[in-house]
C-alpha cells in the first residue's frame, strides 16, 4: 500500500502543469533552434497574388479568417514594385532604430550584463523583425534560452507568411506539411510576440492597387499621345509595290531611332505630333497617391522649403514624434515582458527590478524640458533627482548634492 501511494504521489507531481517550488521553472523543456527553421523562409508559400480587384477582395477575406500568409507575401512586392513606399516605410523604421537602447536597474552591473546577453543574442535585429507589426499587425520570433535559462543564445526570427490564427486570434505556426502548430504549445516563454492594432498593409495595398493601373494607363497614354508619328507620301505606283512599301518601313525605323534613313526620290515625310499634350491629370492622381502613403506611413508630408522638412538631415524629423515614441512603448513593452522579465527570473531569480528602455526623446524636447527644470529651480522648486536622472540619463551624486545643501 505504501509503494502505490507513492507511486500515486509521483505521478500527481509530474502531472501537475505547474513545477514544484523547488523545481525552477528555467529548467522545463524550451525547443532548440533547429526547430523553428522550417518557419524562418517564406519561400515554401510564397505564391505571385495578381494585382486585380477580385484577387485583393480574397487575400483579405483569407487574412479575415486567419491565413493572413498571402497578404504578408504582398509586402515584399509593394516595396520592390514602389521604392517611393518602401522607402518611407524604411525611414519610419529608422526613425526607431535610430533610438538608443539600454537596460536600467537598482543594481548597475547586473543591468550591464544583462545588456550584455541582450547584445549577444542580437537584440537589433529583433527589433527590427518586430517592426513589421506595423506593417503586417503581427511579428513574432523564437527565444533560443542558454541551458538553465540563465542566458540567451539568439533569435529566430519567425517570417510572417507562416503565422495562422484560429477564430479568437490565438497565433499558430503553419508547418510545411500543412499541420498547424499553436504557439501556446511551446514552452511558454519561448516567444516574443507583438501585435499592432493598426496596421500599415492593407491600406497601402490599395494606394498602390490605384497607383498601379494609373501608371499603365498613364504609360498608354503617353505611347499613344506623347510619342510622335513619322509619315511618309509616296507616289500611287510606288505604293502598289509590295517591295517599296517594305523598304519605306525599314528606312522610317531607321529614321526613328538611329536618326538616318534611305527613302525613294519623291517621298515626302512629316513628323506628326499629337494635337493635345499629356494631360497632367495622370500626374496629379500619382502625386496624390503618394501623399497619401507619405502621411500614413509617415503620419506627416514635408518639404525642402518647410520647417520640419525631409531636408534638416535627421532621419527622425521626418516621422511625426507621437509615432516614434508609441512605436518605442510598444517594442519596450513586448521586449520588457517576453525577454528580460524572464531572463532576470531565471538568472537571478527576482522580479521587476530591470527595465528595457529606448531613449526616443528627441534633442529639441529634451532641450525645452531642461529650460524648464532651470525655470522651476530658480522659482524655488525643488525638482526630484529620480526624475532628473530618469529624464535626462544622467546620474546624480547625490551625496555631493546633500552637502551642498547642507
Amino acid at each position: 500500500m505504501s509503494n502505490k501511494n507513492a507511486f500515486l504521489r509521483m505521478l500527481g507531481k509530474f502531472s501537475r502543469k505547474k513545477p514544484e517550488p523547488d523545481r525552477p521553472a528555467s529548467l522545463r523543456r524550451t525547443a532548440a533552434e533547429s526547430e523553428f527553421d522550417e518557419f524562418t523562409s517564406p519561400w515554401s508559400r510564397q505564391t505571385e497574388v495578381p494585382l486585380n480587384l477580385r484577387s485583393i477582395r480574397r487575400v483579405f477575406r483569407d487574412a479575415d479568417d486567419g491565413a493572413p500568409g498571402e497578404l504578408a507575401g504582398l509586402f515584399a512586392r509593394l516595396q520592390e514594385y514602389d521604392p517611393n513606399m518602401g522607402a518611407h516605410l524604411q525611414t519610419r523604421f529608422l526613425s526607431v532604430l535610430a533610438c538608443d537602447w539600454r537596460v536600467e536597474g537598482a543594481d548597475p552591473e547586473r543591468a550591464a550584463e544583462a545588456e550584455k546577453i541582450l547584445s549577444r543574442a542580437g537584440i537589433r535585429r529583433l527589433l527590427t523583425h518586430l517592426l513589421g507589426a506595423l506593417v503586417h499587425g503581427y511579428a513574432g520570433a523564437a527565444i533560443i534560452w542558454g541551458d538553465g535559462g540563465g542566458s540567451i543564445r539568439s533569435f529566430r526570427l519567425i517570417s510572417p507568411v507562416n503565422f495562422v490564427f484560429d477564430k479568437l486570434g490565438n497565433p499558430a505556426l503553419l508547418t510545411y506539411d500543412g499541420r498547424e502548430k499553436a504557439l501556446a504549445s511551446y514552452h511558454e516563454n519561448q516567444f516574443v510576440f507583438i501585435r499592432h492594432e493598426s496596421p500599415l498593409l492593407r491600406p497601402l495595398v490599395w494606394l498602390f492597387f490605384f497607383k498601379y493601373y494609373a501608371m499603365r494607363d498613364r504609360a498608354r497614354y503617353l505611347e499613344r499621345f506623347g510619342i510622335p508619328f513619322i509619315a511618309a507620301k509616296i507616289r500611287n505606283e510606288d505604293f502598289e509595290s509590295g517591295e517599296i512599301r517594305a523598304e519605306l518601313m525599314r528606312s522610317l525605323a531607321k529614321l526613328g531611332s538611329d536618326g538616318v534613313g534611305l527613302l525613294n526620290e519623291g517621298a515626302e515625310i512629316q513628323i506628326m505630333n499629337s494635337g493635345g499634350s499629356a494631360s497632367a491629370d495622370y500626374q496629379s492622381w500619382l502625386d496624390y497617391l503618394d501623399t497619401l502613403s507619405t502621411r500614413l506611413i509617415l503620419g506627416q508630408t514635408a518639404t525642402s522649403s518647410g520647417g520640419t522638412g525631409f531636408s534638416n538631415g535627421s532621419v527622425q524629423e521626418n516621422v511625426r514624434r507621437d509615432l516614434i515614441e508609441a512605436d518605442c512603448r510598444l517594442l519596450m513593452e513586448s521586449v520588457q515582458r517576453a525577454v528580460l522579465d524572464p531572463l532576470e527570473r531565471y538568472k537571478w531569480g527576482t522580479e521587476g527590478t530591470l527595465q528595457f528602455k529606448l531613449d526616443y526623446a528627441g534633442s529639441d524636447d529634451l532641450v525645452s524640458k531642461a529650460r524648464m527644470v532651470e525655470q522651476l529651480s530658480n522659482a524655488g522648486v525643488k525638482i526630484a533627482p529620480d526624475w532628473i536622472e530618469k529624464t535626462f540619463n544622467v546620474r546624480l551624486d547625490k551625496t555631493i548634492n546633500q552637502e551642498k545643501r547642507g
